[in-house]
């Protein structure tokens, strides 16, 4: 089954009348499709908290190919013949901000067995600010708050937020040639120095000229669009989409590799180095100091594997969307097979 091409496995129906033929204690077999391989962790995390002793999930993939080219097959899993038995567990990409305005994103949203991250895409949940400091500490074993993650994420988004809108609204009228999300995503990386020591200010800055310049560059070209980005400002407001939360809507691995991963870099740098000095000034003689030395560089971690393995997002509203549509789903589940 898994060798096939998605195109030419069955639906979940076939799948379901297995399960209707099975006694009632016996175990019902669920199959998640996610898009790539590297989601499997996530949504295995997600999906474990549902398993019992009648109820299993097995999640499988249709590509061994990673995420960025597994993106072509995203159509295709949206539009499969999902079901009781079988469901299909996706990035939102943009399909959550579009309110169901596409076809796709209607039915993303619609469907009680499509499941979605809300937030753009794995990534950004794990970028979730709330739980970066920890990121750090597991990173370089050193319990040193050298930035407030949390502010200058809100920082962050408060800078994005209208031009986050503007992107969206342009895929909301499905032009993908005036302001592209590679353009959109291309001014929102930090560029420059990163320092944590003075609150990032100088990539801050930048941020904020690139994007003032942007908006008033597409305010000027298209006045008449006012209206319609404060109707979709005032519809993403509705479903908690606003200045302080942006950076969880915008393409996850610039999100990742070009925003949180710099600055969780340098602190960690900075944090590492602390820890050398402390362990130099509290050593006796030279044997200890390199005993220390050699043990604390055993324990080090390189910070982006900790960021991709980060489950500590449990308490964002995104995450408890997700588990609430799957709260829905489990408990009609034995209604529908």
């Amino acid at each position: 089954m898994r060798s096939a091409k998605l195109k030419e496995k069955v639906g979940s129906g076939i799948f379901d009348a297995k399960n209707a033929l099975q006694s009632k204690d016996a175990v019902k077999r669920i199959f998640a499709y996610v898009e790539s391989y590297e989601d499997i962790p996530f949504w295995r995390t997600v999906l474990h908290g549902y398993q019992t002793a009648t109820i299993k999930f097995e999640i499988i993939t249709p590509t061994k190919k990673g995420k960025e080219q597994a993106l072509a097959m995203r159509h295709e899993l949206v539009n499969y013949n999902a079901g009781p038995s079988l469901i299909i567990c996706i990035d939102s990409d943009y399909d959550f901000l579009l309110q169901g305005c596409t076809a796709q994103s209607k039915l993303i949203n619609e469907s009680n067995f499509i499941f979605q991250t809300y937030s753009y895409s794995i990534e950004n949940l794990q970028c979730y600010s709330p739980s970066l400091h920890l990121i750090c500490v597991q990173a370089a074993n050193h319990d040193k708050e050298l930035i407030d993650f949390d502010e200058l994420l809100k920082v962050y988004s408060g800078i994005i937020y209208k031009l986050l809108v503007w992107n969206v609204y342009f895929r909301m009228i499905d032009d993908h040639t005036v302001f592209t999300v590679s353009d959109f995503c291309t001014i929102i990386k930090l560029t420059g120095k990163v320092d944590v020591t003075d609150k990032c200010s100088a990539a801050i800055t930048g941020l904020q000229k690139r994007v003032v310049a942007k908006l008033s560059a597409l305010e000027i070209a298209y006045p008449l669009a006012s209206e319609e980005i404060k109707r979709i400002t005032n519809d993403l407001k509705k479903s908690e989409i606003n200045e302080s939360n942006a950076y969880l809507f915008v393409h996850g691995h610039t999100l990742k590799e070009h925003v949180v991963l710099k600055v969780l870099e340098h602190a960690c740098v900075l944090m590492i180095n602390e820890k050398y000095n402390e362990i130099k000034n509290n050593s006796v003689h030279a044997t200890q100091m390199q005993d220390e030395m050699n043990h604390y560089e055993n324990q080090k971690q390189p910070v982006s594997s900790v960021l991709n393995a980060n489950t500590e997002f449990k308490n964002c509203f995104l995450y408890k969307k997700i588990k609430a549509d799957l709260d829905k789903y489990v408990s009609t589940f034995s209604k529908s097979v």
